[in-house]
């Protein structure tokens, strides 16, 4: 809610007159980069573990909000917004090569094989029954490599898994691998 009221105010008092560019799709790209910027520093504090969430919201508010076209557009104002979309994407595509790096990548994997030893140990108990690519096979892998550590240190730290009778011995290959079956989705919702 606070985003899109400071999208409406920002857009209802940036003053340009697109006709008067020398370049409307130079002056959108900028003010796409800038917008995208402000976003960023603003709202996500620019911490990369908000990464996803700032390019969720660029595509929604941004690339498909303020600068995607509309019928009442003359050509000097559609290649404005196509620089604007431009620029964001490019702001976004710059960002994403920063923030995702293998220690992020590395980190989410853990963080899925977290999540899905949680529901595995909680579901049995109570009786109940996705970046780039590279980014995402990264983190599939780890989750992979991951599970069985994450268990026993789970069982470590005195998290009940009653599943397996909290005794990692008790644990078979096929709630292993079943567990490790869960990466990829699981990746994929963190990734989102």
């Amino acid at each position: 809610m606070i985003r899109s009221v400071l999208f409406a105010w920002v857009f209802m008092f940036a003053s340009f007159d697109v006709q008067a560019q020398s370049s409307a799709f130079y002056a959108g790209y900028d003010e796409g980069q800038m917008f995208s910027y402000e976003l960023w520093s603003t709202f996500y504090a620019e911490d990369c573990y908000n990464f996803m969430m700032f390019r969720n919201d660029v595509q929604a508010q941004l690339i498909g909000g303020e600068y995607s076209n509309s019928t009442q557009d003359n050509w000097s104002r559609k290649l404005f917004k196509m620089g604007g979309r431009r620029g964001c994407e490019d702001f976004v595509e710059d960002l994403e090569e920063e923030c995702l790096d293998t220690s992020m990548c590395d980190s989410m994997g853990e963080g899925a094989a977290i999540e899905i030893i949680e529901g595995f140990c909680r579901v049995l108990q109570s009786g109940q029954p996705t970046i780039t690519n590279e980014c995402a096979v990264v983190a599939e892998d780890r989750c992979k490599g991951a599970i069985y550590d994450e268990l026993t240190t789970w069982l470590e730290y005195g998290l009940d898994c009653p599943t397996i009778d909290n005794d990692i011995s008790n644990l078979s290959f096929t709630q292993l691998r079943t567990m490790k079956s869960s990466c990829a989705e699981k990746v994929q919702e963190l990734l989102d």
